[in-house]
């Protein structure tokens, strides 16, 4: 994955499962209390118009519980050695003197952690249901690995769907146009889920 501007770095953050943030009611459940029921994911009921923010928050509360059964965690470490990561890159590209505020350095940790615990989620999945990977500009996504996924979740009833939405939630992952993929069985494709992208030369 490549090493962007701490401001580049954010937004690519703010596109992962961790820190996207649609909607949340006062009540803690998602989306407008004047929009349509969408689906509903673990007894949590989903009202919105935007079939991304359904998905979303379906993929978020699912990984967010695979998260807790796999035990999946990010030490103060991996925090430590990703921002040292970028650094060393930013440093060839920019010259002038790094802001270490405490701030700044709070807001690099929680990106750091984002960024990190994203990638251990994906790798999970792909570990778990294999399938292609596509190119993506926050980092390698387990696109196939990602369906299986929603796809068991949906088998076992943790969500549903309301009625007439089931070909735009599921176009993301069933439509091959959007995506660009690393060719199978090549190199590249082999060293994605290996050792973490930032540790690797």
């Amino acid at each position: 994955m490549p090493f962007y501007p701490l401001r580049r770095l954010a937004l690519i953050a703010l596109c992962l499962l961790p820190l996207l943030s649609f909607p949340v009611r006062g009540d803690g459940l998602p989306g407008n209390p004047a929009d349509p029921v969408a689906g509903a994911v673990l007894g949590q009921t989903i009202r919105t118009r935007d079939v991304e923010e359904l998905r979303y928050h379906v993929l978020r509360t699912l990984s967010d519980r695979l998260v807790k059964e796999e035990k999946i965690e990010v030490a103060a470490e991996e925090i430590q050695a990703y921002n040292a990561a970028k650094a060393k890159a930013m440093a060839k590209v920019d010259t002038s003197p790094p802001d270490n505020s405490p701030e700044t350095q709070a807001v690099r940790a929680e990106i750091a952690r984002a960024v990190i615990l994203q990638w251990k989620v994906n790798r999970a999945l792909y570990q778990r249901f294999g399938g292609r990977i596509a190119y993506q500009q926050g980092g390698p996504e387990p696109l196939d690995a990602t369906r299986r996924f929603l796809e068991d979740a949906r088998a076992r009833g943790d969500f549903t769907l309301a009625p007439g939405l089931d070909a735009a939630f599921w176009g993301y992952y069933r439509d091959d146009a959007r995506h660009s993929f690393y060719p199978a069985g090549n190199a590249a494709e082999a060293a994605v889920f290996g050792d973490p992208p930032w540790l690797q030369p």
